[in-house]
């Protein structure tokens, strides 16, 4: 699990009491030994993912994926999923799965709807795009952390917008009705 802001935090937890071993990285390696408990790890040093079958990214925002994507990717074996749970754009989403797939490693887009309440009480509803042979790989994961895991569809753009289009749903009812602050 990388990145242990509140929704990751409550994530890697999950996982942890789930029984699946966690490594868990954040720009604070004190945040993640506070988090880490059961059979999870806190490290600061990439290399520790060099065995992980998943890994999960909560990051805020399309760059901070992009980055550390880039140093998954090195570490990573090749039958290695990255699975990004992070808000991020469609192309963004397009990019990830190539730049995996160029390494011969899986990338499974699943976004979620919720908040760290949410996340810690697993419930959140996760929206999931990837081929379905991945997808598969992935449930027992996906299914720990959320009520419903959803299947958008098997490209990793998919799940993004879908989620973007959700978040924004009352922001456009808003304007309808011409209740929005503008």
């Amino acid at each position: 699990m990388v990145w242990l802001g509140s929704m990751g935090a409550a994530i890697a937890g999950n996982l942890a009491s789930a029984g699946f071993a966690t490594v868990l990285l954040d720009r604070d390696l004190r945040k993640a030994e506070r988090v880490a408990r059961g059979n999870a790890i806190a490290t600061n040093d990439w290399q520790d993912f060099a065995d992980c079958e998943f890994v999960i990214t909560m990051l805020p925002g399309d760059g901070a994926v992009l980055d550390v994507a880039l140093q998954l990717s090195n570490v990573l074996p090749t039958y290695a999923v990255h699975v990004s749970m992070s808000t991020i754009g469609g192309e963004t989403a397009r990019e990830l799965a190539d730049l995996h797939h160029a390494l011969g490693q899986q990338y499974v887009s699943a976004p979620v709807l919720g908040n760290p309440r949410l996340a810690a009480s697993r419930d959140l509803l996760v929206l999931a795009a990837a081929d379905s042979e991945t997808l598969e790989r992935c449930m027992p994961l996906l299914e720990c952390l959320g009520r419903h895991v959803v299947v958008i569809g098997e490209h990793a753009e998919e799940a993004n917008r879908i989620q973007l289009v959700i978040d924004h749903t009352p922001e456009v009812a808003a304007l309808e009705t011409g209740h929005a602050t503008i």
